[in-house]
């Protein structure tokens, strides 16, 4: 990646709080047949699953309806599509580290009549580098299927600040980024106190991979929010400096 574009990406980074940008779709396919897997088996009536598997469809996820986060296992794919989403980041690693360790790897998925997510922030305001997660689209996200859409600044200390009322009124008035339609392999990297959200589904399953990473900079009070899902056999195993050199 040209030094220029890196600069630039690195700014709108910490000026935004996020950055959306192309990334390779050659394992999504592969990644969407395994995360298909892991939500059908969730999803399934009455099955039994460890709690680690079980849907997400309370306030980790905004809403319970037809919205679900699903811990996957880290597949040959899966991996494979992360360190893809990973690479053209990869001297973002000056933000968020190479030593960031993984603490969610899940699908993020909506169906038909989901309605949309209420704009919310993954983690509370912190000071330092906190969580960063990886949005991968496994699939075309059409308008109608409800993109995620992010508030800009809105992951900053000031914005933070505001009253629970000043911050509402901000995000009903000012356009939120994003939120259009993404092709397979588009990846979205933010900052875990932006405020975000996804949009309703009135078309077909959209299918999310997202990862997030705990900088090692973190500050030592930053818990991981409502990004938690992960499978605790891979807890402490993974890092994005990991997917990085998968990527390389």
């Amino acid at each position: 990646m040209a030094r220029r574009k890196v600069a630039d990406l690195q700014a709108r980074l910490a000026r935004d709080g996020f950055v959306h940008y192309a990334a390779s779709d050659a394992w999504c396919e592969a990644a969407a047949s395994d995360a298909r897997a892991a939500l059908d088996a969730a999803l399934a009536p009455g099955a039994w699953l460890p709690e680690c598997l079980r849907p997400r469809v309370g306030t980790n996820i905004r809403t319970r309806t037809r919205r679900w986060d699903v811990a996957v296992d880290a597949s040959a794919a899966v991996a494979a599509a992360v360190a893809a989403a990973a690479a053209p980041a990869a001297d973002l690693a000056a933000v968020v580290g190479d030593d960031a360790a993984l603490v969610q790897l899940s699908v993020v998925a909506s169906d038909p009549g989901a309605p949309a997510q209420q704009a919310h922030c993954d983690t509370a305001f912190s000071p330092g580098p906190p969580l960063y997660t990886f949005l991968v689209a496994l699939q075309d996200v059409s308008e109608g299927m409800g993109p995620t859409s992010v508030w800009p600044g809105t992951h900053a200390a000031a914005f933070h600040a505001r009253s629970p009322a000043e911050r509402a009124r901000h995000l009903a008035l000012e356009a939120p980024a994003g939120g259009g339609a993404a092709r397979r392999g588009d990846a979205l990297l933010f900052d875990s106190r932006v405020y975000h959200g996804g949009g309703a589904n009135g078309e077909a399953r959209r299918l999310l991979l997202s990862a997030t990473f705990k900088s090692a900079a973190a500050h030592a009070g930053a818990d991981a929010g409502t990004t938690d899902s992960l499978l605790p056999h891979l807890a402490g195993r993974w890092t994005l400096g990991d997917f990085l050199a998968r990527a390389a």
